[in-house]
């Protein structure tokens, strides 16, 4: 087993090796743990940069942002709580794997497969974030599954990030009172470690505008995975007679497929829910002209940052502010 000092030192990069190593002694899925934390961060940093904290505890760490916490790292102990040793620290059991959990906002993000032990959803409620909301809790052994799971999960995830990053005003947020337990040292080991390779050495994926540059890295996808999931019937009645009423100009920033590429694409727009068809629970009705918006595929992206949605009108406020900033 391993000893973890009782006592941490949270701006100490050696502390955050210690207590990461110990938490997940596979360095490579201690990576993907890592690399998970750090795309979380880069989410809400480029929105409210100091409205986050990581802590960092014997037993992992937590992500902080706003009020609320949005993803912990520790292990599974049992029996519960792990005994300390003779002299105060910590133990943790080698066989242990560690649990990340990432919360989310809206629907069941993904289907939970009854027999299956990787994946643990339950309910969560924070008055920060607007209901439904999950904590999606991944128990696995390699960094391939955790990859493929916190990617499932990234839309979920951001709008629950996004939402904890909003006072109930619609302000963002200018600070955290997690910043008194922020620990600095976790951040610097995550981004030392993840730009390391496998030997420890430095690395970092070339860019293709170096000069000379011919050969790209390569990285492997395709492996078929079955994966269960929930689909929300939609009409195409609905969505042409809409489009008979508002035409195939997004309604936001006024672009034309067909304008723009010509007769390939020039019946095609995609055609936006105002009250997303998830949020009712059954099937209802559906007013083509009054409850639905032509979008285009970027302004339709921005529309479903946040749930419920950014208004049509929000889109175009955000549009001309850019343009007249």
């Amino acid at each position: 087993m391993n000893n973890i000092p009782s006592s941490l030192n949270r701006s100490s990069v050696k502390d955050a090796e210690t207590v990461m190593s110990a938490v997940c002694p596979d360095a490579e899925l201690r990576r993907a743990m890592l690399r998970c934390l750090l795309d979380s961060i880069s989410i809400v940093e480029h929105v409210a940069p100091e409205a986050w904290a990581v802590t960092l505890f014997e037993d992992g760490f937590r992500l902080n942002v706003g009020q609320v916490e949005a993803l912990t790292c520790d292990w599974i102990r049992w029996p519960f709580p792990a005994a300390s040793a003779a002299d105060g620290s910590f133990a943790v059991m080698d066989n242990d794997l560690p649990v990340l959990r990432i919360l989310t906002q809206g629907g069941v993000p993904v289907e939970q497969d009854s027999e299956d032990t990787t994946l643990e959803i339950s309910p969560s409620a924070y008055k920060s974030v607007a209901l439904p909301q999950h904590v999606v809790s991944l128990r696995v052994e390699t960094p391939e599954q955790l990859a493929y799971w916190y990617e499932e999960l990234t839309g979920a995830h951001r709008r629950y990030l996004l939402q904890a990053l909003h006072t109930p005003t619609g302000k963002v947020r200018s600070s955290t009172a997690f910043k008194r337990t922020h620990s600095s040292g976790l951040i610097d080991y995550a981004r030392m470690f993840c730009s390391a390779a496998p030997n420890g050495q430095p690395t970092a994926v070339p860019s293709m505008d170096e000069p000379g540059r011919t050969e790209a890295r390569e990285f492997y996808e395709g492996r078929p995975l079955s994966v269960q999931t929930t689909r929300y019937e939609r009409d195409p009645n609905a969505r042409g007679a809409s489009l008979a009423q508002h035409g195939y100009s997004c309604a936001a920033c006024g672009f034309n497929f067909g304008a723009v590429y010509g007769p390939v694409a020039e019946h095609y727009i995609q055609v936006h829910h105002l009250n997303p068809v998830s949020s009712h629970g059954a099937a209802v009705a559906i007013n083509p002209i009054t409850d639905m918006r032509p979008l285009c595929a970027n302004c339709h992206a921005v529309a479903h940052f946040k749930n419920p949605p950014y208004t049509v009108e929000e889109i175009i406020y955000f549009i001309h502010k850019e343009q007249t900033s």
